[in-house]
């Protein structure tokens, strides 16, 4: 079976009017971020915290004319942590918050989804 048949969606936000998501399969014990109604030139980053104190894992895509990239996979133990974060040719810029679904830029979440860039 491969990885991304059982993945699920542990967090999402749009961000203008891409759709940016972090998929997880607990099956391989990876994650990637996708994106989706993007522009050639926007730009995707699915981001997991070292475990025990160790680096960081990192992986970048970007978009193509077709409006939807997938970054390579990282590894990950959990997903709680695992962000997407999405920077748009126009220079807006979002992030998930960790395991936060169903956010929207336009008004967001009570627990306030979107973060930006720094934060």
């Amino acid at each position: 079976m491969g990885c991304g048949t059982a993945a699920t969606t542990t967090a999402d936000v749009t961000v203008g009017t891409a759709y940016v998501e972090v998929r997880h399969s607990k099956t391989c014990r990876v994650a990637w971020a996708r994106i989706t109604r993007a522009a050639p030139g926007d730009v995707l980053q699915i981001k997991a915290p070292g475990a025990r104190g160790g680096a960081a894992r990192a992986q970048n895509s970007g978009a193509g004319a077709d409006g939807d990239a997938y970054t390579k996979m990282i590894s990950v133990g959990a997903t709680a942590r695992t962000t997407a974060c999405a920077t748009l040719a126009g220079g807006t810029r979002g992030r998930t918050a960790p395991g936060a679904q169903g956010v929207n830029a336009g008004g967001g979440s009570p627990s306030g989804g979107i973060r930006k860039q720094g934060e």
